[in-house]
């Protein structure tokens, strides 16, 4: 069995405040890590030593930089190169000779999910199928409207049947070639799943993936044992990096924290990820995103729901006379409660 991460498009609708300056959304940080290299652990983790790497022109560097030949994650990696950002099935059809005749687990490079493609494989495998889809919601038995994950397990005969399915139609995707294998008698199935994110126009999204990459950890893998004594709770799992430094603050997982991090009475509450070198003294947060170099002193309220771009000041001046004192790029949003 072979991988396919599919990362042939950039994201070029994708426009965030909090990252003004994204060039590809396989680089956006998702609990402190590429998003792209969270499905490239998961195609080896599923049995994929082999992965192939479908990237556009505008792709090929970043993902060449960030991946190389993928010996580092202990996968052998390889591309195909496309002109311009295509969908999902023109990517699989330049994978077909890269797949020569073996299974292919697709992986979207923009997706996340909790706990599914362990147990695709071993669907696939038991049911002797040809495809196997996940898709959003019940997935029993997906309408026209329904929404494909990207994550699946294609046998030989659904690669022959991908230039068949796009005959036409440059524009078809899974539904479409799930519909085509039905019709000529393949075996098929979906399997369906709520707890997955893919990364969006809204950059809400981030929150949404960083909620199920944190819920994913698993408790094996938490480093916060080393700062449990008396000023310093740890509830749960915390990804903590050694050179963090955590005083008269309370941790509660999932938290990953990044390198050089400095918190002091503080809050860190579940599904929170913390960039390298940000500072947070007497403040409260949860379920947030805070990205590198990130300042927060004294702020009064628990900060929720929120993502802090790189370089972000949040802090408390206690002069007068008082007011909010506000420094916003374009497209920021500010909700006070």
């Amino acid at each position: 069995m072979k991988g396919l991460l599919v990362a042939s498009d950039p994201g070029r609708n994708l426009c965030w405040p909090s990252i003004p300056a994204l060039q590809v959304k396989q680089l956006v940080p998702v609990a402190n890590k590429p998003i792209a290299l969270h499905g490239l652990e998961r195609l080896r983790v599923a049995g994929a030593t082999e992965v192939a790497v479908a990237v556009c022109s505008a792709t090929a560097a970043p993902l060449r930089e960030l991946v190389g030949d993928g010996r580092r994650f202990g996968v052998e990696v390889s591309y195909i190169e496309q002109q311009e950002a295509r969908g999902l099935l023109p990517a699989l059809r330049g994978a077909e000779g890269f797949a020569a005749g073996d299974d292919l687990i697709v992986h979207p490079s923009d997706v996340v999910t909790a706990g599914q493609i362990e147990r695709l494989v071993d669907d696939f495998h038991r049911e002797s199928l040809d495809a196997l889809m996940l898709v959003a919601g019940e997935g029993a038995a997906p309408s026209a409207t329904a929404e494909f994950t990207g994550l699946s397990i294609l046998g030989p005969r659904a690669l022959r049947s991908v230039a068949a399915t796009l005959a036409g139609r440059p524009d078809a995707g899974l539904a479409d070639l799930l519909h085509r294998l039905r019709a000529d008698g393949a075996c098929v199935a979906t399997r369906g799943t709520y707890d997955w994110a893919r990364l969006g126009t809204d950059q809400s999204s981030l929150l949404d993936a960083s909620r199920i990459v944190l819920g994913s950890i698993a408790p094996s893998d938490a480093s916060g044992q080393h700062l449990n004594r008396e000023s310093v709770t740890v509830h749960g799992v915390a990804l903590i990096e050694r050179s963090a430094r955590i005083e008269s603050s309370t941790i509660r997982g999932p938290v990953v924290v990044g390198a050089r991090v400095h918190i002091r009475h503080a809050f860190i509450g579940p599904c929170t990820s913390i960039g390298d070198d940000v500072e947070i003294d007497g403040a409260e947060i949860e379920n947030s995103v805070v990205l590198s170099d990130v300042v927060m002193r004294h702020v009064p309220q628990r900060v929720d729901s929120s993502i802090l771009g790189s370089g972000t000041r949040i802090s408390t001046d206690f002069g007068l006379p008082r007011g909010l004192r506000l420094q916003l790029g374009e497209q920021s949003e500010v909700t006070l409660s």
